[in-house]
């Protein structure tokens, strides 16, 4: 009997409680560091037994469509909550963590004082960690449309104790008004969208809700702000619109972008990556690219270079970790 199998049945014999339980002590997150080549699902074919036990883990609480979350350590002494059995987890619980050299070119770039602002925030990953690196003289926004996720993200705040993130729950647009959300089902929660889902044929739309939607720029001005530092861009395909609605800032501050780039689901919504570059550059921003061989940021030279993430970064400002050889 082949190990997975041995692990799937040995698990299977267990209460919910107790494979949480189990869950809670082998999970671990990786140091903060690079790592090329790093994708979604990586950790799917790591031979390490340690690993194929968290796979068999992730695998029951899938099948059981459990919804309570452990408690992982996670970079800085932060801790999060990780609800097992869906795409998250596949990262973060299974394979110790989650697009890291996000992370560690964050790590680079984040410094005490900063104002970083969090759009498409999820359950708050991004928001945790650059509230603890910008300090009590800074303050992260997290931005995000969706009622479960936004309880998520509270919950992950109240956590950590953080009392530099300023949490709203709406969803950005090129236009102030209202929209449809669709909420994505079991498995797949934050996949989220204003258009349509495309990355699985499996995504169920557990719900819709409506939206508020409001411009990047008017929510600056509301908030009074005297500087942006980063922006951090994930909204499932509405990209063009968030940055469209956003140009008075980029104007003004030049801020660092990290965005998501996906054409197929910005097509969905009507535009395109050709159209997100074209935006970018037309107002001054240079592109950089997630190197496959070092995991480091690199100058994208066409657009078959790009990795799903990206980094718009203006020449006005410099950035540790971008600008330097580091």
């Amino acid at each position: 009997m082949k190990l997975d199998t041995l692990l799937d049945t040995l698990i299977s014999q267990l209460p919910a409680s107790l494979v949480l339980q189990l869950a809670q002590i082998v999970a671990r997150t990786q140091p903060l560091k690079p790592n090329p080549g790093w994708y979604f699902s990586v950790a799917e074919s790591n031979p390490s037994a340690i690993i194929r036990l968290r796979r068999a883990i992730w695998r029951y609480c899938n099948r059981k469509r459990l919804q309570k979350p452990i408690i992982m350590t996670w970079y800085d002494g932060l801790k999060v909550h990780v609800y097992l059995g869906n795409d998250m987890s596949r990262m973060l619980f299974i394979g110790g963590c989650m697009e890291p050299n996000e992370f560690f070119f964050l790590s680079k770039v984040l410094s005490r004082g900063m104002i970083f602002i969090d759009v498409g925030a999820n359950d708050g990953s991004y928001s945790l960690f650059a509230a603890r690196r910008v300090g009590p003289e800074g303050a992260a926004l997290a931005w995000e449309p969706s009622q479960r996720e936004f309880v998520r993200l509270q919950a992950n705040l109240q956590l950590n104790r953080l009392t530099n993130v300023r949490p709203l729950q709406i969803a950005l647009s090129n236009r102030s008004g209202h929209a449809i959300l669709r909420v994505a089902g079991y498995e797949h929660e934050g996949q989220n969208t204003l258009g349509d889902f495309f990355v699985h044929n499996d995504i169920e739309c557990s719900h819709t809700e409506q939206v508020i939607l409001k411009r990047l720029d008017d929510l600056a001005d509301e908030e009074g702000l005297k500087q942006v530092d980063v922006i951090k861009i994930d909204v499932e395909g509405a990209e063009l619109s968030v940055i469209e609605g956003a140009q008075r800032t980029l104007t003004k501050f030049h801020p660092l972008l990290l965005l998501e780039l996906l054409d197929a689901a910005l097509r969905y919504q009507g535009s395109s990556a050709e159209e997100v570059l074209a935006l970018l550059k037309s107002l001054g921003y240079e592109i950089y690219t997630f190197d496959k061989a070092s995991g480091k940021p690199v100058k994208a030279r066409q657009h078959s270079e790009l990795s799903d993430n990206i980094i718009a970064a203006h020449p006005s400002r410099t950035w540790r970790g971008l600008n330097d050889d580091e």
